[in-house]
């Protein structure tokens, strides 16, 4: 018979010459032996010491408490296989043993074979009870799990959620997912993928998909499709499928089943198919104004330009689009022209400001209007501007404010002049009334 070693066995046996025979049996079989004589010695020695995985407990054992006594006491507070061991074969003794404990009752003197055999049982009963209570309580865990996934998932209105397993069944559905379907649980769970979406659309596009997910894979798709259900028509929906593991042992995992998060898009595909075509007319309208039109990134970077921006520039729109404009404007000016746009704000999306640009080695003056565009969080992600040269009006306007301060010099030089020639009129007639003999004459004069 193997022997098993590692294993402590608490023997519990008020005769020292019995105690002592059992002893060496079972040290022979590879156990390593702890011995108590009275019931409340093997309560004492199971609360002080670790790693005892069996009893073998003697009914009388003396005064005091009697071995179902101490047996009862130890494992209200252990979980431990108890076998007990006596020489009783009433009936009623045996039947008081069974209410404790269930792993066994050796009649001494049965022989060594009997004793190990029970002792093997009692450690494999234990062994399947363990593997039993885990199996339950990984049950509960599970179960409480899928308590707070289902209210989780029920609270996701945009998301249809179903668990299938490795035969392609549905285990878990949400709300959601069922009201999608027009589906009750009791129409889903159970059956197989094919049977409710219909065996051409599960092995064209669900089970290629959901194969890869149970081999660990996470696979996203998107896709139109003929919705199963009346009245839906055609959708386009987004489809993930997650993997779900199982914990082994020796750190392994291996996918018991695919999670399937489905939402519906069909609103947003048709929203941005309308957008595109918005695109397109703006882009058709923009290319015929002679108005230069961009659209850039927060970091300059062009997205867009019409064609009266790559003519003014003399370049392609392909060489343009994925450049920055501020190579455009001299570098002394870049930080102040960058902050201009980056300052809007969502009370403040617009503004105009005026900018000069280097184009052929020529200085060049433009007016643009911006508009900055933002996320939920306000922070701007893109930009439209819309501009025009104005050097032509630049240098008018300097040229007119150069004419105008040449006027004011000019009226200024013209009123000095006529006030120092009034002047030497003044002093002139002065003088010549001075040299008048008529008293008359000279006040005249003077006046």
């Amino acid at each position: 018979m193997p022997r098993e070693k590692g294993k402590t066995i608490l023997l519990v046996e008020d005769d020292p010459i019995i105690a002592l025979a059992e002893r060496k049996i079972l040290e022979r079989q590879g156990y390593t032996v702890i011995t108590a004589r009275t019931g409340e010695d093997a309560i004492e020695v199971v609360r002080t010491t670790d790693g005892i995985d069996l009893i073998l407990m003697d009914i009388n054992l003396g005064p005091g408490i009697d071995g179902t006594e101490a047996a009862e006491i130890i494992l209200a507070r252990e979980e431990i296989p108890l076998v007990f061991l006596s020489s009783h074969t009433e009936p009623e003794v045996v039947a008081k043993t069974e209410g404790i404990t269930s792993y066994g009752y050796v009649v001494k003197n049965s022989g060594e074979t009997v004793l190990m055999a029970s002792i093997k049982m009692a450690f494999r009963l234990f062994a399947a009870r363990e593997r039993e209570r885990e199996a339950r309580a990984q049950l509960r865990r599970q179960n409480e799990f899928l308590r707070f996934y289902r209210v989780a998932v029920d609270g996701m209105s945009d998301y249809r959620i179903a668990v299938t397993d490795r035969e392609y069944r549905y285990r878990i559905v949400s709300r959601h997912y069922l009201e999608n379907y027009n589906l009750t649980e009791e129409e889903i769970l159970g059956k197989t993928v094919a049977q409710v979406m219909g065996e051409d659309v599960f092995r064209k596009f669900i089970k290629p998909r959901t194969d890869l997910a149970l081999s660990g894979q996470r696979v996203e798709t998107s896709r139109w499709f003929d919705h199963p259900a009346r009245g839906m028509g055609r959708r386009y929906i987004n489809v993930m499928y997650y993997p779900i593991f199982d914990e082994l042992p020796g750190d392994r995992r291996e996918v018991s089943a695919v999670a399937v998060v489905v939402r519906d898009v069909t609103r947003e595909k048709e929203a941005d198919k309308a957008l595109k075509k918005s695109e397109e007319r703006f882009r058709t309208l923009a290319d015929d104004l002679p108005a230069m039109i961009c659209e850039y990134l927060p970091d300059s970077t062009l997205t867009y330009v019409n064609r009266a921006y790559c003519e003014y520039h003399g370049m392609k729109r392909e060489e343009m689009v994925g450049t920055q404009f501020l190579r455009f404007i001299p570098p002394e000016n870049r930080e102040a022209a960058q902050q201009t746009y980056l300052a809007l704000t969502p009370d403040r999306p617009l503004n105009t400001h005026t900018q000069y640009v280097i184009r052929n080695g020529e200085v060049r003056w433009q007016e643009w209007r911006d508009r900055a565009f933002f996320n939920r969080e306000g922070k701007a992600v893109r930009f439209q501007a819309i501009g025009i040269d104005i050097t032509e009006r630049k240098r008018a306007e300097e040229a007119a404010t150069r004419l105008a301060e040449w006027r004011e010099t000019m009226m200024k030089e013209v009123q000095h002049r006529i006030k120092n020639t009034m002047n030497t009129m003044v002093s002139m007639l002065s003088l010549q009334a001075d040299t008048l003999e008529d008293p008359g004459a000279a006040t005249a004069l003077n006046d």
